[in-house]
């Protein structure tokens, strides 16, 4: 039985794809019936797929940095924050 320790393990080391296919199943298995595996596996794709496009958008020397977030909605943010406690 796959356990959320080891499925996560195994998706974060992407090496799941050459499993067996008794053991890749077992994987899809808990994946379909534990919701918290499910949405790390769907978070560590997306998580792939930017740094991936990241990567080629800085090989083609297309990639700007993103615009510096304005003082004052720092400011705004922070004291939202605060008053979350």
């Amino acid at each position: 039985m796959w356990t959320c320790k080891r499925v996560a393990k195994s998706l974060a080391e992407t090496h799941y794809k050459g499993l067996p296919g008794r053991k890749r199943l077992g994987l899809k298995a808990h994946m379909a019936l534990c919701l918290v595996c499910s949405r790390y596996h769907k978070d560590a794709m997306l998580m792939q797929d930017c740094a991936k496009a990241l990567a080629e958008r800085e090989q083609a020397g297309n990639c700007q940095l993103p615009a510096r977030l304005p003082e004052d909605a720092k400011e705004r943010m922070k004291r939202q924050l605060r008053d979350v406690d």
